[in-house]
């Protein structure tokens, strides 16, 4: 975004598919998949070994992709005796994040909250994204009545509590907070 000649750019999926020789949509999320994301993280043999920190460019991981015949689970068959792809059990972690995105959770314009493609979903969805919630919670979220941390709550069974803003975590604090049962909370934040 430009904001002093007051332009806004953006790139279309279609352009990107077509810059990357023509992928198809399922080898598009494949690749972006492969190239990092909250889901996954980068595929091992992308990384430099020389500059493990240095982050993956798709013009050199695209090759590398294209010799696996464009297919996230070829490559991964290729890297198998790789240690850091052992260590990491990728291509299950990448048959996860596959199947997170593929059937992500959506609420429909009825409200009701499903995976999308539910009909082609697998029946264990529930270990990728987890138990269902009631309807009402999804319906208040989504309307911002509640926020995250409500079912974050529900879901783990914990309630964080976080410190003030310039308040360490000291002993003073804790028996000033909770004076009778300061013994029992070692770990507040």
């Amino acid at each position: 975004m430009d904001i002093e000649s007051s332009q806004f750019f953006w790139v279309t999926k279609q352009t990107c598919q077509d810059e990357m020789g023509r992928l198809s949509n399922e080898q598009f999320l494949d690749f972006c998949l492969l190239l990092g994301s909250s889901f996954l993280r980068t595929f091992p043999g992308f990384e430099n070994p020389t500059f493990p920190g240095k982050s993956v460019s798709v013009r050199d991981a695209l090759p590398i992709f294209n010799q696996a015949g464009r297919n996230a689970l070829a490559l991964c068959a290729q890297f198998e005796e790789d240690r850091r792809v052992q260590e990491l059990q990728y291509a299950d972690a990448y048959k996860r994040a596959f199947m997170t995105v593929k059937h992500h959770v959506i609420m429909d314009v009825d409200g009701k909250v499903a995976p999308m493609d539910s009909e082609n979903a697998p029946s264990d969805m529930h270990e990728l994204i987890g138990q269902r919630l009631p309807e009402e919670l999804y319906f208040y979220l989504s309307k911002g009545v509640l926020g995250p941390e409500i079912p974050n709550y529900l879901t783990s069974g914990e309630v964080q509590i976080s410190l003030p803003l310039g308040v360490e975590d000291t002993e003073i604090y804790r028996k000033t907070v909770l004076p009778d049962q300061s013994d029992q909370y070692t770990d507040m934040v």
